[in-house]
C-alpha cells in the first residue's frame, strides 16, 4: 500500500520502498504485442550501451531521442493528451495491472483485480479516457492476473492450492501459453494445459512470475530469482515457447534487486528495475538493453535528471515506433510518492526533464504503460483511506 504513519522514517521508508518493489510489477510491453509497433532500427547488444555517467544527462545536441516539438524548442517529444482521471475506484494494489492495445487506433484493453476475488476488464479511450468495462468474474480464489489480448478477450491467470506450478503468467500477444515455476525449473503450460520443462534448474527458489515479451520470430523472458539479494536472470525462446539458449545473469552492481519490467520494440528488448547498490542506500533505477540471444546483458545505473530526490521504484518501459523508449516510475517519499514518465532516446539518453503524470496532492505510485502508435496510456495506483484506486493518463508522442 501507499499510506505510512508517523514513527520511523527511516524504517517507513524501507517498508513502503520494499513494498513497491516488492508487488508483481506490470509493463505495458508485457500486455502488448510487438506487432503493433513498426520495427525500430537494427538489434542492440551491450556495446551500444552509453557509460553509467551518460545515462540521464540532457543531450547538448540533438539526438536519436530528441524529437523538435514547439517552438519554445521543447524536445521530449511528448505531451499530456489527458490528464490523470480516476477510472475506478478499487483495485487490489497486489495484483499486476495489464494494457494492450486494441486493433482500432486510440484503444487499449486493460486488465486489474477489482478484488482479490474479482478479474475486471475494460476498454479505454486515450482521448476521453472514458472506461467500457467488458470483463467481471467474482469469486475467484488465487487470482494473480488479468491479461488482455487486442481483440478483447481476457486470460484470468490463478495460483491454484497445491498445484506444484507457482508464479504463473500467460505470455501476451495470443501465445497461446504460460509461463511459470514448478520444482524443476521454469516451466511452459500449454492451451491444453500440458506442461514442459524450458529451463531446468532453480525451481525450489523464490522467484517471480515470467515476463515474456514478443521479440522478432520468439520471445524474450526476465524474471528475478531469489528475491531481492538474488539475480535477474533472462532468456530466449522460439515462437512455439522453446528454449533458445540458456538463461543469462544480468550483469549489475546493486546489492538489492527489484522486480524487473521489460518492454520490446522490433529487434530488442529493455529491461528496468529497482536496485540497491547497498542496503542502506535509497532505491534507485537501472537500465538495460538486450539484443539478440548472444548479447550479454549489463545493467547501468539511470538518475532522471531533475530528480527532486527520495526512492526510486517500480519501473515500467514502453517502446515507441521511431526506436525511442519511455520509462515510468514512482518517485518521493513514504505518504508523497508521484509517478513520473521520461522519453529516453534509442540508447537511452534523456533529452528533456521528466513529466509527474499522477495528479497533484495524492499518494500516487506503481502502474504501467503502453504505446500504440502515438499514443500512451500510462496506469498508476492512488491510495486512499479505504482502499487503492487505478488512475490513467494520456501522452501522445509524435
Amino acid at each position: 500500500m501507499l499510506g505510512a504513519t508517523a514513527g520511523s522514517a527511516g524504517a517507513l521508508a524501507a517498508a513502503v520502498a520494499a513494498r513497491w518493489s516488492e508487488a508483481p510489477r506490470v509493463t505495458a510491453p508485457t500486455a502488448s504485442p510487438s506487432a503493433a509497433r513498426p520495427p525500430t532500427p537494427g538489434p542492440a547488444t551491450s556495446s551500444s550501451l552509453p557509460s553509467p555517467s551518460a545515462l540521464g544527462a540532457r543531450a547538448a545536441e540533438p539526438t536519436l531521442g530528441a524529437r523538435p516539438w514547439a517552438a519554445d524548442g521543447r524536445r521530449d517529444g511528448c505531451l499530456i493528451l489527458h490528464q490523470a482521471r480516476r477510472i475506478t475506484p478499487s483495485v487490489d494494489g497486489s495484483v499486476a495491472l495489464f494494457i494492450t492495445p486494441d486493433a482500432a487506433p486510440r484503444h487499449f484493453w486493460v486488465g486489474f483485480a477489482a478484488s482479490a476475488a474479482e478479474a475486471r476488464g475494460l476498454r479505454l479511450d486515450a482521448e476521453t479516457l472514458s472506461p467500457g468495462e467488458r470483463l467481471v468474474r467474482p469469486g475467484l480464489s488465487g487470482l494473480t492476473g488479468v491479461v488482455p489480448s487486442e481483440n478483447g478477450q481476457f486470460q484470468v491467470d490463478r495460483a491454484e492450492a497445491g498445484a506444484s506450478l507457482r508464479a504463473l503468467r500467460s505470455v501476451p500477444g495470443g501465445a497461446g501459453f504460460a509461463l511459470g515455476v514448478s520444482p524443476e525449473g521454469l516451466v511452459r503450460r500449454g492451451a491444453d494445459g500440458a506442461l514442459s520443462v524450458v529451463w531446468p534448474g532453480g525451481g525450489d527458489a523464490e522467484s517471480t512470475e515470467p515476463r515474456a515479451e514478443r521479440l522478432g520470430e520468439g520471445f524474450v523472458v526476465a524474471l528475478r530469482r531469489g528475491g531481492q539479494a538474488g539475480k535477474l536472470l533472462v532468456g530466449h525462446l522460439d515462437g512455439e515457447g522453446r528454449a533458445v539458449g540458456a538463461l543469462s545473469e544480468v550483469t549489475t552492481d546493486a546489492a538489492l534487486l527489484g522486480v524487473p519490467a521489460l518492454a520490446s520494440a522490433g529487434g530488442r528488448a529493455l529491461l528496468a528495475f529497482a536496485a540497491k547498490r547497498a542496503a542502506s542506500d535509497r532505491w534507485g533505477l537501472q537500465l538495460a538493453l538486450l539484443g539478440g540471444a548472444e548479447a550479454s546483458p549489463r545493467a547501468v545505473a539511470f538518475e532522471p535528471p531533475g530528480a527532486a530526490g527520495g526512492e526510486q521504484i517500480a519501473p515500467a518501459v514502453t517502446g515507441l515506433a521511431d526506436g525511442r523508449w519511455l520509462l515510468q516510475w514512482t518517485e518521493g517519499a513514504p505518504g508523497a510518492f508521484r509517478v513520473r514518465v521520461i522519453t529516453l532516446g534509442a540508447t537511452l539518453e534523456a533529452p528533456t526533464d521528466p513529466v509527474t503524470v499522477s495528479a497533484a496532492d495524492v499518494n500516487a505510485g506503481q502502474g504501467t504503460l503502453c504505446a500504440h502508435g502515438a499514443d500512451v496510456l500510462s496506469l498508476h495506483l492512488v491510495k486512499t483511506e479505504a482502499a487503492h484506486s487505478l488512475w490513467a493518463t494520456t501522452l501522445r508522442c509524435l
